[in-house]
């Protein structure tokens, strides 16, 4: 069902003609309390590994679908990456993401106990071995760590608690739909 402007919600008859019926008075519009919360971040991507970056400035939030509206006083800085290098970044690059926790331990030397946690959701990813979880880290994109750090980490402890990254909900400038909208290149040629 959509919802108008009112508070009326738009149902479709069977004769496939939308009609409008109105909201009983006790349901609420959006009930955020009765979703599940995730946690949602603001995010710079390395453009040399992939790896995300987040930002002491921006520390991640619960985040249950609402509206998320890009920061706009937002500096360009340097940023430093898990993978040594440093990469320019300015408001236009950041991502808003959802955020997953994973969970590794080591159940002997050549196998791992892996578990990812979201939402108030656990699943088990099964015991991995050290090559099939650093395919399934390859295949990841990892939140300030890239996938040598949480091997060389796990060589000396037994657990490692990392996060990795979900879903992006509010893509960078250059990959968003209405950025295409508004270049005026590809207005000329459509309206030529």
């Amino acid at each position: 069902m959509e919802r108008t402007d009112r508070g009326a919600a738009i149902g479709i008859t069977e004769g496939g003609i939308p009609v409008k019926r109105a909201r009983p008075r006790n349901q609420p519009t959006d009930n955020l309390a009765a979703k599940p919360m995730a946690r949602g971040a603001w995010v710079g991507k390395c453009p040399m590994c992939g790896t995300c970056c987040s930002f002491l400035r921006f520390p991640p939030t619960d985040y249950a679908g609402q509206r998320v509206v890009r920061l706009v006083e937002f500096n360009s800085i340097s940023v430093p990456c898990s993978c040594g290098r440093r990469f320019r970044i300015d408001g236009d690059d950041l991502l808003f993401v959802t955020i997953a926790s994973l969970s590794i331990q080591r159940s002997s030397p050549d196998s791992f106990a892996v578990e990812q946690s979201s939402a108030a959701t656990n699943v088990d990813l099964g015991p991995m071995s050290e090559t099939d979880l650093w395919a399934y880290l390859n295949s990841r994109t990892l939140i300030d760590i890239i996938p040598s750090q949480v091997l060389a980490f796990l060589e000396v402890a037994t657990a490692l608690d990392m996060d990795m990254v979900l879903s992006v909900v509010w893509p960078p400038v250059a990959e968003s739909p209405t950025c295409a909208l508004l270049d005026p290149g590809i207005l000329d040629k459509e309206f030529a």
